[in-house]
Order: C-alpha cells, then sequence, then structure tokens
C-alpha cells in the first residue's frame, strides 16, 4: 500500500470504528419495549349490597343491584355459556356501560336517573348492527 492509501484506509478504520458501536446502541435503544397483554374490560368491581330485580335464562342471569341509597346502580351479568356474538355491548338507555364476552361475571356501575325509574338494558351486536336483547326491570 501506498502512503496516501495507508492514511485513507486508517481514516476509514477509526471512523467505523467511532460511528458502529454508536450505530449499534442506537438500534438497541430503538426496539421497542415488548407488548404485554392488557385487558380492556376491568376486573369484576364488588356487587352492590341491595339487589333490586333480576333477569333468569338458562345461559345468563342478569341482576340490578343499587347502593343503601339507590343512588348508584349496577348491572350484574353473570354469563352461564359463550356468547356467540364477540361484539356485545351493553348499553343501560342511551348510556354506554362496557362489553360482555365470554363466560364469566360482569358489573357495570351508572348512576340512577333523577326520576328514579328503573333503567332498560340494551345489548347490541355493534359488528353486525343488530339488537340482540333487551331488559326491562
Amino acid at each position: 500500500m501506498i502512503k496516501p492509501l495507508r492514511r485513507i484506509h486508517l481514516q476509514v478504520w477509526s471512523l467505523l470504528a467511532i460511528l458502529l458501536p454508536i450505530a449499534i446502541l442506537t438500534g438497541w435503544w430503538a426496539v421497542p419495549q415488548p407488548a404485554t397483554d392488557i385487558l380492556l374490560q376491568p376486573q369484576a368491581s364488588a356487587p352492590l349490597p341491595l339487589l333490586l330485580s333480576k333477569n333468569e335464562r338458562p345461559e345468563r342471569t342478569v341482576s340490578l343491584r343499587a347502593t343503601a341509597d339507590t343512588s348508584i346502580l349496577q348491572v350484574e351479568w353473570m354469563e352461564r355459556s359463550p356468547l356467540t356474538v364477540s361484539s356485545a355491548l351493553v348499553y343501560a338507555g342511551p348510556a354506554l356501560l362496557g362489553r360482555i364476552g365470554p363466560q364469566g361475571v360482569y358489573r357495570f356501575s351508572f348512576r340512577a336517573a333523577p326520576e328514579g325509574k328503573r333503567p332498560q338494558i340494551t345489548v347490541y351486536d355493534i359488528i353486525h348492527h343488530k339488537l340482540i336483547e333487551k331488559i326491562n326491570f
């Protein structure tokens, strides 16, 4: 190798010695954290003490519960068999309460209507845009 070529060769390797570790560290920091499973539906809360009404079927039981002063109501949905619809949303009147899915207990709390009348619970399939069930308490 001639002298100018050796000098360029040394400069290139010196530059690579500095830039290569920086590139490796930058790539390592750019890797996103692994995704963790997060439930979209929060864990079921404790049932409210006062049972106002109950609607039973072989595949499910729906109860309307309340606090002692009935200012807060709670719909307790106990699903015994898996739902055939994966996108079932539960409404109390116009208010969205949440989503029900596989077997289990789902509890949705909401404020009672000022008139004191009991809510109508509606289960709606959002994907197929059809009403699954209406429950009057």
